[in-house]
């Protein structure tokens, strides 16, 4: 008698479940309703910015930092990029922010740490002057926990974190910058800084740049000759 009454009473919740679904009743899940905020209120959902992983939020969310950048009157996120341990995000008013691991000073907020380093912190001026890195348009943190380089909108690159390769482009490889040094010109030709950049991106050890006449340009480490220029040896 008792098992004939809890199979009707499980049949019962299973009906009054399926009715619930049909007729739009049952809640959408919490991270369903955290998403669509996120992407009317910054320009990237939260599912957009997933690669800002577990490891490089302290184990927050990825939505909780894009939703503390958009709060900071710089502007909205409009674009996400995730390293290893390092996520770092541009504002549609050329601010960049970046949160997670910082041993190698991959943050640009002129520390140190190993965090972890949940809120995000914007980056320096450094070699740009001033106190923030201004009208930055792309930016790229490296797969692995050595640095992040971008792009400004008139055409510079800035570099920072480690610098053992020479993956800064700064011209003097070893040791590290807590904050962007400029990247200079090398094959570009001149005494001065890489001109007319495109895009940026940061790899293991080293570094590439389109420019907007369509060259290439690396940098850095180059024992497997990853830098294309048909030699081997750190540039």
């Amino acid at each position: 008698m008792l098992n004939s009454r809890l199979s009707v009473g499980s049949l019962w919740v299973t009906v009054v479940a399926a009715v619930g679904v049909v007729l739009g009743l049952v809640v959408a899940p919490a991270a369903t309703a955290s998403s669509t905020a996120d992407a009317a209120g910054g320009g990237v959902s939260a599912a957009a910015a997933a690669g800002a992983n577990d490891t490089a939020t302290g184990g927050a969310a990825a939505s909780d930092a894009v939703a503390y950048i958009n709060a900071q009157n710089t502007g909205n996120v409009t674009q996400v990029s995730a390293g290893d341990e390092v996520t770092c995000a541009v504002t549609s008013a050329g601010a960049a922010y970046c949160w997670g691991s910082n041993k190698k000073g991959q943050l640009g907020n002129g520390e140190e740490n190993d965090g972890p380093n949940p809120t995000p912190q914007q980056v320096l001026a450094g070699a740009q002057g001033g106190e923030f890195l201004e009208n930055v348009k792309q930016i790229s943190t490296s797969p692995y926990e050595t640095h992040t380089c971008a792009v400004t909108t008139d055409g510079s690159a800035y570099c920072w974190g480690y610098n053992n390769n020479g993956e800064l482009g700064n011209g003097t490889p070893g040791g590290k910058s807590l904050a962007p040094v400029q990247v200079e010109a090398g094959a570009q030709g001149g005494d001065g800084f890489l001109s007319n950049v495109e895009q940026v991106s940061a790899g293991l050890y080293h570094t590439c740049a389109v420019t907007t006449d369509g060259s290439a340009y690396c940098w850095g480490k180059n024992n497997r000759g990853q830098l294309g220029n048909g030699k081997s040896g750190n540039s």
